[in-house]
């Protein structure tokens, strides 16, 4: 009789050990713990236009697997421009946004964050490049002569 508590009290206790581990080695895979940029820095295009690719993040946890589903909030943090204030990784583990750059030319940034993850925030640098010019119309010809 006593064995048999032993046995039942051990294969209880293995099954907490083995609920605890979520059979991932003791890491819980919907849990970000870093994050970092995937694509769309250095990028360049006119004044108070969207740059042509998406501003890119991954968001991992500490096994380096893709997370889904977390919350990526973005903002701009130099240049005046706009872009969207927040979207949600995929199963890729990646969130993208697409930033416009503001009025001013010359070098402009946006960043993605998700709270205290290691990598967090991932800053994004841009150039914005001068508005090209109409040409000035042409002068419009020769006086209209008088009669």
């Amino acid at each position: 009789m006593q064995a048999s508590r032993r046995a039942a009290a051990c294969l209880a206790a293995l099954g907490v050990m083995t609920a605890a581990c979520n059979g991932s080695g003791g890491v819980d895979p919907n849990t970000p713990t870093q994050m970092a940029l995937s694509a769309g820095d250095q990028q360049a295009a006119p004044v108070n236009t969207a740059l042509p690719n998406p501003l890119v993040v991954i968001v991992k946890n500490a096994s380096g697997n893709p997370v889904p589903n977390v919350t990526v909030h973005w903002a701009v943090v130099t240049g005046g421009g706009s872009i969207d204030p927040t979207s949600t990784t995929g199963q890729d583990g990646t969130a993208s946004a697409t930033f416009t750059l503001g009025p001013t030319s010359g070098a402009q940034t946006a960043q993605g964050a998700v709270g205290s993850l290691t990598g967090s925030p991932v800053v994004f640098s841009a150039a914005a490049q001068p508005a090209a010019g109409g040409g000035g119309g042409g002068g419009g010809g020769p006086p209209n002569p008088t009669p």
